[in-house]
């Protein structure tokens, strides 16, 4: 009809702010404290990053889960209906590793299969460590 946007319009204005989908895709590593999506980005700042995983919580999208430790931890996580954008992200991988077969620079990011891999052996490792310590700061490219 003349006038009404298509039913994606809701998803695509939701998900098309700038970060929102590089955070959702760092979540499918697992759960995830505030301090390591920070350093998982280059660029992002913590204003901005909070401002997404709340707009993210509110939309249902995420989960976010408080521990009474000192220092206090968050830990954010994503839900069944963020789950179900991993067919989006799972189709822009896909794409992303067909224009990397195609690019001049071959190799200048990880693809995002193999660098989900490293970062759950880090975070795994992290968790079982005793003090934690931070992360070291890693660029994440998704295109």
């Amino acid at each position: 009809m003349p006038g009404r946007s298509c039913k994606i319009a809701g998803v695509l204005d939701f998900i098309s702010e700038p970060w929102t989908l590089a955070v959702i895709h760092q979540l499918t590593i697992g759960p995830r404290r505030t301090v390591e999506l920070f350093s998982s980005f280059a660029g992002l700042s913590t204003k901005t990053l909070g401002a997404r995983l709340k707009k993210l919580e509110r939309g249902g999208i995420v989960t976010r889960k408080s521990f009474s430790e000192t220092p206090p931890r968050v830990e954010y996580s994503l839900t069944e209906k963020g789950r179900a954008l991993l067919r989006v992200l799972d189709a822009i991988t896909e794409v992303a590793e067909e224009w990397d077969s195609d690019s001049e620079s071959k190799g200048a990011a990880r693809s995002c299969r193999a660098c989900h891999a490293g970062e759950a052996a880090a975070s795994q490792q992290v968790e079982s460590a005793a003090p934690q310590k931070p992360r070291k700061r890693t660029d994440v490219t998704l295109l």
